[in-house]
C-alpha cells in the first residue's frame, strides 16, 4: 500500500433528516447526494511546461456511500510538486473541495464531520482498505464530535507552514482539526455570488437551525451548530475588512 493523504467526511445531521424532512427539502439531499457521486474517480496526475517552470494537474482518489466521502492524495505526487513542505500541496487541493462541500450541505441544513490522516491506504476502483482508513474512521466517529475535520498527529505534526492556521486549528479541548471555514466564505467569488450576500444567506441558514434544535431541545444538535457559528464568525474576522465592504 502507498502512503496517501486521506480526509474521511460525513454529514452531520443525515439520519434526522431521513427521518423528518419533507419531500421538497429529500429532493435537494437527493439531488446532492447525486452531484456527490458523480465527482467519483480516480487519482490522476499530470504536469506540463508552462512559462519556464512546471504547471501541475492533480486529481483526488473519490468514493462515496450515502453520506459518505472518501477523499485521498498519494504523497508521493505531493512531493513531486515541489515545495517546502509536501502535505500541505496536498491540504491547498483537500481545502477548497471540502469547502464547497461544506457550503453546498450548509444550504440544506447539515453539517460536515471528519478525519484526516496520512498513512498506508489503498484506494482504487471504489476499494478503499488499509491503516489510514481505519485512523481516519476513528477520528470522525470518536474524536471530532463538532463539525470539523479531526486531524491526527501523525500528520499535523508533519505541517511546518507559518502562519499555521491557513490549514490547522487547535480547539480549545486540544483537538487540532483542518481549518475549512474561510474558503467556505471565499469561495463564493468563484460563483459570482456577492461574498456579504453568501454570509448573510449563511447567518440566516445558521440561525434558523439553532432556533429550531434550541425549540425542540435537541441539545447535541444546538451545540454543534452554535460550535460551527462561532468558527464561521472567526473566520470572517481574519479575513480583510475591505472584502466585506
Amino acid at each position: 500500500m502507498d502512503e496517501q493523504l486521506i480526509f474521511y467526511i460525513d454529514f452531520v445531521g443525515f439520519a434526522e433528516a431521513i427521518r423528518s424532512w419533507d419531500e421538497e427539502k429529500m429532493a435537494a439531499l437527493i439531488e446532492l447526494l447525486s452531484d456527490l457521486a458523480l465527482i467519483r474517480g480516480e487519482f490522476d496526475f499530470s504536469e506540463e511546461a508552462e512559462d519556464g517552470g512546471k504547471r501541475f494537474n492533480i486529481r483526488p482518489a473519490i468514493s462515496t456511500f450515502s453520506d459518505h466521502i472518501v477523499i485521498s492524495y498519494p504523497t508521493e505526487y505531493l512531493r513531486k510538486m515541489g515545495g517546502g513542505d509536501s502535505l500541505v500541496n496536498g491540504l491547498v487541493f483537500a481545502q477548497k473541495l471540502v469547502s464547497q462541500l461544506a457550503a453546498a450541505a450548509m444550504r440544506l441544513g447539515l453539517l460536515i464531520r471528519g478525519g484526516a490522516t496520512v498513512g498506508p491506504l489503498y484506494h482504487s476502483g471504489g476499494v478503499v482498505l488499509g491503516a489510514a482508513m481505519v485512523e481516519a474512521y476513528h477520528l470522525e466517529s470518536r474524536v471530532s464530535i463538532y463539525p470539523r475535520i479531526a486531524v491526527s498527529r501523525k500528520l499535523y505534526s508533519q505541517v511546518k507552514i507559518n502562519p499555521r492556521d491557513l490549514f490547522l486549528l487547535e480547539d480549545d479541548d486540544g483537538i487540532t482539526h483542518f481549518n475549512y471555514f474561510p474558503s467556505m466564505i471565499l469561495r463564493s467569488r468563484e460563483t459570482g455570488e456577492p461574498i456579504t450576500t453568501w454570509l448573510a444567506n449563511a447567518r440566516r441558514i445558521i440561525a434558523e437551525n439553532i432556533e429550531n434544535f434550541e425549540r425542540k431541545e435537541y441539545w447535541n444538535e444546538l451545540a454543534k451548530w452554535v460550535w460551527f457559528r462561532n468558527k464561521l464568525e472567526q473566520a470572517r474576522l481574519s479575513l480583510p475588512d475591505a472584502l466585506f465592504q
